[in-house]
């Protein structure tokens, strides 16, 4: 078992007794529930599927989801997953994320880690854009390393969704695999959401992270839905189906680039009408009420505290 889990496993054993030397006999049952399930199932952060793309919204949201990512390496607040974006070539912001990765983070051993953003498309709205030989080099030698001391590995994402060619011949040549992939879907239909999971599952049958999901018109060009009423329905469908399909272990609501006025969550400082349309889904859900608050101190060190993760690239597990 990895340090990490280890770690994990005996401070959730602690956090229970504690609640019992304190009394607090009525919470112990909840407690466990989520124990036994984020143990059961190390692949859903928090025993939560629900994320978010980008933190606007997080301090709106942070009760009912089990994890987070913008796109750094270090997005900070808790819950968050970090991520290598691209090789460094794309923008200056992507070269500061690669630097960032190799002097903050590439010696730590987060809980989970997600692969480059997009490879297979070039760079330039929102894709990385990166060389097959540049993404093995990278995986290679600076993420492979944190999956062999126990972090949980996602794949790259792939921009042409069930139509993707790269990841089979990336697989190939690296010295060691993703545990999960890591996909996103761009769909406007749950026949389209279904064929990205069956394409994925069929061929890599790996556990699957969504890790981007909008409500797109794909079918001869890139078209977000501008309609308010399909998108309340594609949410709360989408959410659904999520939560029941057993391949899937995580999903974060999408707030990337050329998406719209109408699908981002977060408007004018609020959250949009389509943000608190996904809130009062995921709030719905059965692990919904099951969620123990996460810890919002970096006095912890960076170690699980509770049963919620706060990792700091300053820890070494």
């Amino acid at each position: 078992m990895a340090w990490s889990r280890l770690i994990f496993s005996l401070l959730v054993s602690v956090s229970i007794v504690c609640a019992v030397s304190k009394g607090a006999s009525s919470n112990v049952k909840s407690v466990q529930v989520v124990a036994e399930a984020a143990i059961a199932s190390p692949f859903t952060p928090n025993g939560i599927k629900a994320g978010i793309s980008a933190g606007n919204a997080y301090y709106v949201v942070k009760d009912h989801i089990g994890w987070w990512y913008d796109c750094k390496t270090n997005p900070g607040k808790p819950i968050a997953v970090p991520m290598l974006w691209g090789a460094g070539k794309a923008d200056s912001g992507d070269a500061k994320r690669l630097a960032d990765f190799k002097s903050k983070v590439a010696n730590s051993t987060p809980p989970y880690f997600l692969g480059f953003e997009e490879p297979d498309c070039k760079s330039g709205s929102g894709s990385a854009g990166m060389t097959m030989d540049d993404a093995v080099d990278l995986w290679n030698n600076w993420v492979a390393p944190m999956g062999k001391r126990g972090t949980l590995l996602g794949s790259p994402s792939m921009c042409k969704q069930a139509d993707e060619d790269w990841l089979t011949p990336f697989g190939q040549r690296t010295n060691f695999n993703w545990n999960f992939t890591n996909i996103h879907i761009n769909k406007n239909s749950m026949a389209g959401v279904k064929k990205d999971i069956d394409y994925y599952y069929k061929k890599y049958q790996k556990p699957i992270w969504v890790s981007e999901f909008a409500c797109v018109n794909d079918y001869w060009q890139f078209t977000p839905s501008s309609n308010q009423t399909e998108i309340n329905i594609f949410i709360n469908q989408i959410v659904d189906l999520f939560e029941a399909d057993s391949r899937i272990y995580a999903y974060a609501y999408s707030n990337g680039y050329g998406l719209g006025n109408v699908w981002p969550m977060w408007k004018n400082g609020t959250l949009s009408e389509s943000g608190r349309t996904y809130l009062n889904a995921i709030s719905n859900t059965p692990e919904a009420h099951h969620h123990v608050e996460p810890t919002s101190n970096v006095e912890s060190g960076g170690v699980y505290r509770s049963l919620s993760f706060y990792w700091s690239p300053t820890i070494r597990l």
